[in-house]
C-alpha cells in the first residue's frame, strides 16, 4: 500500500469514473467517487481525502471553481485537475491552488506519482 490511500474521482461521465476505479483500486488504492462538484464538495467537507482528482469541467462547475470551494473548505486538500488541455482552465486550476493540471484522459501514474510528492 502506499503513503496515500483514500483517492476521491470528479468526474461527470460514469465511464471515466469506472475507469479511475479500477486503475487506482488495482493499485491498492482506496477510491470514492463523485458525479457533482456539489457531491464532491460535500465528501470533503465530512472527510477529508488523500488526494482529490478533478475533471476541468463538471456540469455544475469547473474544476477550478470547485477547487477553490475544497480548498476554502479543507485547507491543505491536496487536489490534481484533469483536462482536455485549456490553458484558461489550466492557469485558474493552479491559481486556485490545485497541485497540477494533468491531460485528460489522465495516466493513472502521473496521478499516482503526483500524489506521493510531498506538499510544497
Amino acid at each position: 500500500m502506499t503513503a496515500i490511500s483514500r483517492i476521491l474521482v470528479v468526474d461527470d461521465e460514469p465511464s471515466y469514473l469506472d475507469l479511475a476505479r479500477f486503475a487506482l483500486s488495482e493499485r491498492g488504492w482506496l477510491v470514492a467517487e463523485a458525479g457533482t462538484a456539489a457531491a464532491a464538495l460535500r465528501m470533503v467537507c465530512e472527510r477529508g481525502y488523500d488526494l482529490v482528482l478533478v475533471d476541468g469541467f463538471l456540469g455544475d462547475a469547473t474544476g477550478p471553481e470547485l477547487v477553490r470551494r475544497m480548498i476554502a473548505a479543507r485547507p491543505g486538500q491536496k487536489i490534481l485537475v484533469y483536462s482536455v488541455m485549456n490553458e484558461d482552465i489550466a492557469a485558474a486550476a493552479l491559481a486556485a491552488g490545485a497541485l497540477a493540471c494533468l491531460p485528460k484522459p489522465a495516466r493513472f501514474d502521473e496521478v499516482i506519482a503526483f500524489a506521493l510528492e510531498p506538499l510544497p
